[in-house]
């Protein structure tokens, strides 16, 4: 690397300014392409968690009504079984919300 030394002269210091203008600017440009760059790297991993995401919320989707359907089936094939289940259910629930509201834990 060497190193200019700054003339007093208007033509040199001319020069100068116009050396170090073109330096700052290719470091700019440099900072600037260095940002795209990660720019770019960040939208690409967003795209792919997005995608990725979308795979999921198929995949959980697809689960959900089939399990949603064979709950359906079961109780429509034994109502009185799942009303039993329901009745314990609620009976279980309101006994563990009556505990906490009655007796809150510190």
């Amino acid at each position: 690397m060497t190193t200019n030394t700054i003339n007093p002269t208007s033509t040199n210091l001319r020069q100068d300014i116009d050396r170090i203008a073109h330096k700052a600017d290719s470091l700019v440009d440099s900072g600037a392409q260095n940002a795209k760059e990660k720019i770019e790297a960040a939208r690409e991993h967003v795209d792919h968690a997005f995608e990725r995401g979308q795979e999921l919320y198929g995949l959980l989707h697809g689960q959900t009504v089939a399990g949603l359907q064979k709950v359906d089936r079961l109780i429509h094939t034994k109502p009185y079984h799942a009303i039993g289940v329901s009745i314990g259910l609620g009976v279980i629930i309101g006994y563990l919300l009556a505990e906490r509201v009655i007796s809150p834990r510190t």
